[in-house]
């Protein structure tokens, strides 16, 4: 099963692009192309280079861990049904990154404590808060987005250790290697969580259509496996377990690498950060720029433009902008998923 799939992912590039979404032909815009007045430092909307957060500091010990789900949608959306410009010649199409946060009671109905997640990206040392006028993000949604901007743990469990799937430390990852975060293999968690009727007790497995190690029932694998992806790309059976790191190594986006904590290469477990909370359905949001909405044909929520300005603004000169947290919170009653739909973001420097 698993050479077959690499095969299928040189001779078909569309399902190479969609998982890896690093595919930069002439249809796809970006910021730099799409005629922006700006000298700006894009953030990247490819899902691969996101990853599970850590804990925010102002999260307390009342809050327990949702989950998060992030992808880019199969279906791209043209450039003027986004912004009220165009883009250049040939250069019409968006990727967009879709970010989903289920609370916990989504997902166990009897819990009554608030709960939170969310993701972050490691983007190198190229920003600063003095080089920076502001932060803007273009998206749609009914979501509040927490977003942190600065130095962020990359410690996800508090342990001051760099966990790593690569044990022997190679730099390259052997199918017994490939268990994910946890350090387990699906048996080990079975006897970890006393649960030996759960497929994947911690919750951690990559699976995409025949490929990864299923998570469910292996009659519900079989019937999933002979499913045509491109029937579910908007669907979440397309994106479940998408960013799973238990079986990942079959995974074109990641390319056969290890999982790690260790984004930047030094294992940061230091937080100077500054937070912002950017509410997508409130136009009266200080960061919200207005006459910014466009309606996509047949949309909810229309895009917006919002701006976190880093000169004359509420915030701190942390120096470092290394990483972004994106995350979510729910209130112990809260039943709903939170999505939002982010077309760009990025940093703009002086002298545009």
């Amino acid at each position: 099963m698993k050479a077959p799939f690499r095969i299928i992912a040189i001779i078909f590039p569309v399902l190479f692009c969609f998982l890896m979404l690093a595919c930069d032909d002439d249809k796809t815009v970006t910021p730099e192309e799409a005629t922006f007045p700006y000298n700006q430092h894009l953030v990247t909307v490819k899902r691969v280079n996101w990853h599970p957060a850590s804990k925010p500091t102002q999260v307390d010990g009342t809050y327990r861990t949702g989950k998060t789900l992030w992808h880019n949608p199969g279906q791209r959306i043209p450039f003027e049904e986004i912004y009220d410009r165009e883009a250049q010649a040939g250069k019409g199409i968006v990727t967009v990154f879709r970010i989903i946060h289920r609370p916990l009671r989504y997902m166990e109905p009897d819990s009554s404590v608030p709960s939170w997640s969310g993701i972050m990206a490691y983007i190198g040392d190229d920003v600063t808060t003095t080089q920076s006028d502001f932060f803007e993000i273009r998206a749609r949604g009914g979501s509040m987005l927490h977003v942190d901007i600065g130095d962020i743990s990359e410690d996800l469990d508090g342990d001051k250790l760099a966990v790593t799937e690569d044990t022997d430390m190679n730099g390259t990852l052997s199918e017994e290697e490939d268990v994910g975060l946890d350090g387990m293999s699906d048996a080990e968690e079975k006897i970890f969580y006393s649960d030996p009727d759960n497929p994947d007790p911690s919750g951690d497995n990559f699976y995409f259509f025949g490929e990864g190690n299923c998570p469910l029932a292996t009659d519900s694998c079989a019937v999933l496996a002979d499913l045509n992806y491109n029937d579910f790309l908007d669907d979440p059976i397309y994106y479940e377990w998408l960013n799973g790191t238990d079986g990942n190594r079959e995974d074109p986006a990641t390319l056969g690498l290890p999982d790690k904590e260790n984004l930047s290469g030094g294992f940061n477990i230091t937080n100077a950060y500054n937070t912002f909370e950017v509410d997508l359905s409130d136009t009266l949001n200080d960061y919200y720029v207005k006459g910014s909405d466009k309606y996509s044909p047949g949309a909810f929520y229309p895009w917006r433009t919002f701006r976190i300005p880093f000169r004359g603004g509420d915030i701190e000169d942390t120096t470092r902008i290394n990483y972004i947290r994106v995350w979510f919170s729910s209130d112990d009653q809260q039943t709903t998923p939170d999505t939002a739909e982010v077309a760009f973001w990025y940093f703009v420097k002086p002298g545009y």
